[in-house]
């Protein structure tokens, strides 16, 4: 901005000074009128390069700024050390949580996030997790896949700490769906695949007939060579988590996050995610942070964090029979009530 102004008040003055430079030599009758015009008009068509020449100036700067952002942060180190050389077992992987404690290096939450936690589930089992906000459901899915350390305690996968265990096999063996799907704005074939060229046609059509969507994707104008828009616009959040499933189903993996996108859809699409949800998690152990209600009825467990404990845990059947349970008094309020105003 302070380039285009000054290119342009270099102009304006170059401009006065053609004219004052005209009227003076016409005074003293050593150039005609149309001679004082070409000067000026000279002057005129200087205005074009020199606001090239600034806006290519403004870009390369722009582009400067960018690039040392970039190495900056390519310059970061990871504080999660990659020193592991233990694998995980084949097959579903068991859970454990051994008197996880979590904080955040924060003068804003000086307590804990998640405060002496353990649990443990069994390999193929799904649990839901609820909670209102701040209770550490975030929180406690980053421990699970890794992204943050625990300041106390240990996180197993399958028996093994997850900090023996090398990331690449981590990422490889586990899965996670967000909230936030992240779509690009190319095919729809791509955004399945992620441009994974061992992936065949024919192993996506497989994943979308297992998961009760292929007339979904059949519908659509050009099939798998439907263009999406950029970040996915033209499709609703339903949609979105439809490709997000998908993906994880084609990757297989043996351990299951869901982050539950808290949004409504329409009810077509709402009973599509259901189903594809039912079927990714089975073989599968587990783990979905839940937002509605009617999405933990089909879990096998529930658990209930408060304030980085665990406030309620138990089988799903046995927690909505009892009506001391905090599942079934949230139950008596509604099934689709948002859980952050009525979990407490």
């Amino acid at each position: 901005m302070a380039l285009w102004i000054m290119s342009n008040a270099v102009f304006v003055l170059g401009g006065l000074i053609a004219l004052a430079i005209d009227v003076a030599l016409l005074r003293r009758g050593s150039i005609t009128l149309g001679t004082a015009y070409l000067i000026f008009q000279y002057t005129q068509l200087l205005r074009a390069p020199l606001s090239a020449l600034s806006d290519e100036t403004e870009r390369v700067q722009r582009a400067a700024g960018g690039m040392a952002r970039t190495l900056e942060l390519l310059g970061e180190e990871s504080t999660i050390r990659n020193a592991g050389t233990a694998r995980l077992p084949d097959g579903p992987l068991s859970l454990e949580l051994d008197h996880v404690t979590f904080n955040y290096d924060d003068e804003d939450l000086p307590v804990a996030v998640i405060d002496d936690l353990t649990l443990s589930l069994k390999a193929g089992t799904s649990i839901g997790v609820l909670g209102r906000t701040g209770s550490g459901k975030t929180t406690l899915a980053r421990l699970l896949l890794r992204l943050v350390e625990p300041t106390d305690g240990t996180v197993r996968l399958g028996g093994v700490a997850l900090g023996d265990v090398q990331l690449a096999d981590l990422r490889a063996r586990t899965g996670v769906v967000s909230q936030d799907v992240h779509l690009f704005g190319t095919t729809l074939r791509d955004n399945l695949t992620l441009y994974d060229e061992t992936i065949s046609d024919d192993d996506v059509r497989a994943a979308l007939a297992e998961l009760d969507l292929l007339t979904w994707v059949e519908a659509m104008p050009d099939g798998l060579d439907t263009k999406l828009g950029p970040a996915g616009s033209g499709l609703s959040a339903g949609e979105g988590q439809l490709i997000a499933l998908t993906r994880l189903f084609l990757r297989s993996p043996d351990f299951v996050l869901l982050d539950e996108a808290s949004s409504r859809i329409d009810p077509l699409t709402e009973a599509r995610v259901t189903r594809a949800i039912d079927r990714l998690l089975q073989d599968r152990t587990a783990i979905v942070i839940a937002h509605r209600l009617s999405t933990v009825e089909r879990l096998d467990e529930i658990l209930v964090l408060d304030a980085g404990r665990v406030a309620e845990r138990g089988a799903t059947a046995e927690l909505r029979d009892d009506p001391t349970s905090r599942y079934a008094q949230l139950l008596a309020v509604g099934i689709d009530v948002p859980l952050d105003e009525v979990v407490s």
